[in-house]
């Protein structure tokens, strides 16, 4: 995770539980309920990677992925009016990056689709607006990588994976109440 967001993270982080430490009661109880939101979300994945050829390691070489900014949709089920479960998509495409002795060369591109399910608590701040955290599981599958820049045009082929995701934002109150809520 790179300075800036994990900065990001950490003042929003920060903000929920200092909200959740001044809550007050609310009268909305989402209990049952689910929650449609559209949203911006900053992909940003861990970009520590080796890079390979003809199935050995290229000594020196690494790779460096881009941080993407995208819209995002997420699907929340209330189980009490604090926790929920979350399913969180959206698509982002990446620029690779040749880092150490590949420097400067572009190693390609590639789409990926990085679904996650969390698990939140939502805090009550009484304010319209109400701050949560999560973390859960993510599965980030990468798929139409392109071509790289290296003599012979080498394909590029990154591994899909599973991970583990945390979370932290802020959701409106009366956005929530009037966005396709279903009971």
């Amino acid at each position: 995770m790179s300075r800036m967001t994990s900065g990001i993270a950490s003042l929003l982080l920060g903000a929920a539980v200092f909200f959740g430490v001044c809550q007050t009661a609310s009268a909305e109880d989402y209990t049952g309920s689910v929650v449609a939101r559209v949203g911006v979300t900053v992909v940003d994945p861990d970009s520590s990677a080796d890079v390979y050829a003809g199935g050995a390691r290229l000594a020196g070489a690494s790779a460096e992925v881009s941080t993407e900014v995208v819209p995002s949709l997420t699907l929340a089920y209330f189980l009490t009016n604090n926790l929920a479960v979350e399913l969180f998509c959206c698509f982002a495409k990446h620029d690779v990056d040749g880092k150490g002795t590949l420097n400067g060369v572009d190693l390609g591109d590639t789409w990926i689709f990085p679904p996650a399910l969390t698990l939140q608590y939502h805090f009550h701040s009484g304010r319209g607006f109400k701050p949560y955290v999560g973390a859960g599981v993510q599965y980030i599958a990468f798929f139409d990588e392109g071509r790289s820049t290296l003599a012979g045009n080498p394909n590029l082929d990154i591994d899909s994976a599973f991970g583990f995701t945390l979370q932290a934002g802020v959701a409106l109150i009366s956005a929530m109440a009037g966005f396709s809520t279903v009971t």
